[in-house]
């Protein structure tokens, strides 16, 4: 057959025959997420979070970026506030609304130069810096785990250990997810142990 790509992937390289891999044209290895990664993962989790209403942000319901509560650009974009992608497709035809809200939490770039500058000199503080923070120790906590189990693990740390049906504060909601990913170690652990 002619323009036919087969792709195959695989969580246990080591039971994978190597002849097999030798007939393979391209071989392209992707490791777990980097520590970027995994903040950046469980940012967007937690942006899910606050806009279906599970957690809330003072603040981070207003339209605007507001003096010392709204966060910095994160790569040139507007972080905080509503973009409407809305307009016309190549057709004329109208699309559908879209309205992209930005994350109220800090990039991962502005907790790095936070730990390094002074705002004073440097920067003006982003809203929610501390619990920026949290999060990045939160993704350095979860070093070993798959964009999958990274995924998961905000809905199960609620689960878990907010077990309310009020909507958790930001703050209580990244503490509960630093719990619920040492959670998630330790089961791995175990598991691991007894095999």
């Amino acid at each position: 057959y002619r323009n036919v790509i087969v792709m195959t992937t695989t969580n246990i390289t080591q039971s994978v025959d190597s002849a097999f891999v030798d007939r393979a044209d391209i071989k392209q290895y992707i490791g777990l997420p980097t520590v970027r990664a995994r903040y950046e993962i469980l940012r967007s989790c937690v942006d899910e979070l606050i806009r279906v209403g599970i957690v809330t942000a003072k603040g981070s319901d207003k339209g605007d970026k507001e003096e010392g509560n709204g966060s910095a650009e994160d790569d040139g974009e507007e972080v905080n506030g509503e973009h409407d992608t809305s307009g016309t497709d190549s057709d004329g035809a109208a699309k559908q609304s879209n309205k992209v809200r930005k994350s109220v939490l800090p990039s991962y770039w502005q907790i790095c130069a936070n730990a390094v500058q002074s705002y004073s000199t440097a920067l003006r503080a982003p809203s929610f810096m501390e619990e920026g923070s949290i999060l990045l120790e939160c993704a350095k906590n979860a070093e070993g785990m798959s964009g999958r189990c990274l995924r998961r693990l905000p809905f199960q740390s609620h689960a878990l250990f907010i077990q309310s049906n009020e909507p958790a504060s930001l703050r209580e909601f990244v503490d509960a997810l630093l719990d619920g990913i040492e959670h998630e170690q330790e089961a791995t652990r175990t598991l691991n142990e007894s095999i």
